[in-house]
C-alpha cells in the first residue's frame, strides 16, 4: 500500500513537472498569481473573516453590557441619594439579619420593627462563640453594628439570651 502511494506521488510529481516545463514563463507567472490569490481568499474566508465577525459580536455584546452596567450604576446612585428609600421598609435589614443568623446557626426568636427603620430581635439559648461570629459577620459583610445589645447568661445552662437593636445608618 505504501509503495503504491509512493508510486502515485512520484507519477503526479513527474506529471506536474512536465506540465510546468511545457507552459511558458508568462503562464507560469499567471498560475502563481492565481494560486496566491486563491490561497489568500481561502485564508480570508476561512480564518480572518470568522475572527473578525467574532470580534464584532464581542464588541456589540460588550457595549450592551456596558450600557446595562451604567444603567444599574445610575439607579444605585439615585437610590443612594434618596434617604426615604431606606426608611420606608425595614424588610432588607430584617432579611439580612435573618439570613446571616441562619448561616451561623443562630435561632432568632423575635424580630420586631422599631422606630426609624430599626429592628429589635431576641435570641434565646445561643453560645457566646456563635453570637460573636454572627456579630462579626454582620460587621464585616454588611457593615451592620448593633445599636444596643443586652446579654443575659442562663445560670442553669452554658448559653446566652440576647436582645439586640439594629438601626439604619
Amino acid at each position: 500500500m505504501r509503495d503504491t502511494l509512493n508510486n502515485m506521488l512520484r507519477s503526479a510529481k513527474a506529471t506536474f513537472a512536465g506540465f510546468w516545463r511545457s507552459v511558458t514563463l508568462r503562464e507560469q507567472i499567471a498560475f502563481l498569481i492565481a494560486g496566491t490569490a486563491i490561497i489568500l481568499l481561502l485564508l480570508y474566508v476561512g480564518l480572518i473573516r470568522p475572527l473578525d465577525m467574532k470580534l464584532e459580536k464581542s464588541r456589540a455584546s460588550l457595549s450592551i453590557e456596558k450600557a446595562r452596567f451604567e444603567r444599574i450604576a445610575e439607579l444605585l446612585s439615585r437610590a443612594g441619594n434618596q434617604p426615604d428609600v431606606t426608611s420606608i421598609s425595614d424588610k432588607p435589614l430584617r432579611a439580612t439579619l435573618t439570613e446571616t443568623a441562619k448561616r451561623i446557626n443562630i435561632g432568632l426568636s423575635i424580630i420586631q420593627p422599631g422606630e426609624g427603620g430599626s429592628v429589635m430581635l431576641r435570641i434565646n439559648k445561643t453560645s457566646s462563640a456563635a453570637l460573636m461570629r454572627w456579630l462579626s459577620t454582620l460587621q464585616s459583610e454588611h457593615n451592620l453594628q448593633a445599636d444596643e445589645v443586652l446579654i443575659q447568661k442562663n445560670m442553669d445552662e452554658k448559653s446566652l439570651n440576647v436582645r439586640a437593636v439594629f438601626g439604619r445608618e
